[in-house]
């Protein structure tokens, strides 16, 4: 039985050490990813929203209709693309793309049910760009050689001079046309879960990806089933203990390493965070910048969780230690626990001192297992005194 005691306990030992660190990963998880509220403000913090547009306007390069091109690196297009596509507006629609995911994600719609019209904003981005170039085009001077209007004529957009007979209200309604009506940006306005597809499948990229919500439910309850199973584990190691004071320290001194290795997880992650977010890369676009700013945020918010976590283990192992300590019987006297593996039982662990002197034990081992004083021998009994011999009077 006693076999089947320490081997058990070896195995629940390491198993209440893993899932004390499966917890703490399950409810940083629960904490960033689950809340609706922590993406936006991650996301809003990064003022990806101010460059968004910027960086889809150099993914996309150009508008092209009918052997037209319109550049979308140009100032005036740039400049009417911010006056559109504002902050606040691509805020609004990205939060209730947001929302409209977590609605999916609960099982409360086969689809993410967002619908985002761009038709509008499309047609006033188009119209701003002609504003600003019919503005630009009456305010150039007089074109005075040749290859001056060639240049005018091939792209308005980058016109320096007006050629002859150059009509810039005409131009510029050619380039709102061509902008409405040709391909590379904004090819399909309104926004949809079905307008996600694969390439070259009609199948939309949440069919595919169906069974994502029944696996973010599962993972919702996780933190607390694992809870659950770490507090049944750490019972097993106390009451597997042979007794209880020596599991109760046994279980904190456990739940105090998980506890210190998450916070030096947590002080590391912390540093490279911060080196992360105060050194931009050279070499990424804005929109890539940002981008790494949500995920070092979404990290330092795992973080925060080890932090917390890590300091609540760390206090609840010292307390379970010190407990320990404190309940040690008086007098310097030790449990059965604290000899354990130097008898067989409790009884044979008791009086197992060590001799202070050496000589002394040796003598010992040559004297008889019980030496008593040898008794005194009785004294012996007084012999009786004898009668005098009578006397025969002869008669004579």
């Amino acid at each position: 039985m006693e076999f089947v005691r320490k081997t058990f306990l070896v195995f629940i030992v390491p198993l209440f050490f893993f899932t004390l660190l499966v917890v703490a990963a399950n409810a940083a998880f629960v904490k960033v990813a689950t809340n609706p509220v922590t993406l936006k403000t991650i996301i809003a913090k990064s003022e990806i929203y101010d460059s968004v547009v910027t960086g889809l306007l150099d993914e996309a390069g150009e508008i092209t209709n009918a052997g037209d091109q319109v550049s979308l690196g140009n100032d005036i297009v740039r400049q009417a693309a911010q006056k559109t596509f504002t902050a606040d507006f691509i805020k609004q629609n990205t939060e209730a793309v947001i929302d409209s995911l977590y609605v999916w994600l609960n099982g409360e719609t086969p689809l993410p049910d967002f619908q985002i019209d761009l038709t509008q904003a499309k047609a006033n981005f188009a119209s701003h760009v002609a504003d600003g170039l019919q503005t630009k085009l009456a305010s150039l001077p007089a074109c005075t050689s040749s290859s001056n209007s060639s240049q005018a004529l091939d792209d308005p957009l980058k016109a320096t001079c007006l050629p002859p007979g150059f009509d810039p209200a005409a131009e510029a309604a050619t380039i709102e046309q061509n902008m409405l009506s040709g391909t590379g940006f904004l090819d399909h306005p309104v926004l949809t879960a079905d307008t996600f597809k694969k390439d070259n499948d009609q199948t939309s990229f949440f069919e595919d990806i169906k069974q994502i919500p029944e696996i973010y439910q599962k993972l919702e309850i996780l933190p607390y089933v694992t809870a659950a199973i770490a507090l049944l584990l750490g019972l097993g190691v106390i009451f597997l203990s042979s007794s209880r004071r020596t599991g109760v320290r046994r279980a904190g001194i456990v739940l105090a390493i998980a506890g210190v290795l998450l916070l030096i997880t947590a002080a590391t992650s912390s540093n490279w965070i911060n080196s992360a977010l105060n050194s931009p890369s050279a070499t990424n676009t804005v929109l890539e910048d940002k981008l790494r700013i949500i995920a070092a945020e979404l990290l330092k918010e795992t973080v925060s969780i080890y932090w917390v976590i890590g300091g609540i283990y760390t206090a609840l192992g010292a307390l379970a230690i010190g407990l320990a300590i404190y309940k040690k019987p008086k007098g310097g006297k030790t449990d059965g626990e604290d000899l354990e593996g130097e008898g067989k039982t409790a009884e044979d662990r008791i009086d197992l001192k060590e001799p202070e002197d050496v000589t002394k034990l040796a003598k010992d081992d040559e004297a008889p297992a019980e030496s008593k004083p040898a008794p005194k021998p009785k004294p012996a009994p007084k012999p009786a005194p004898k009668k005098p011999a009578s006397k025969k009077i002869q008669v004579q």
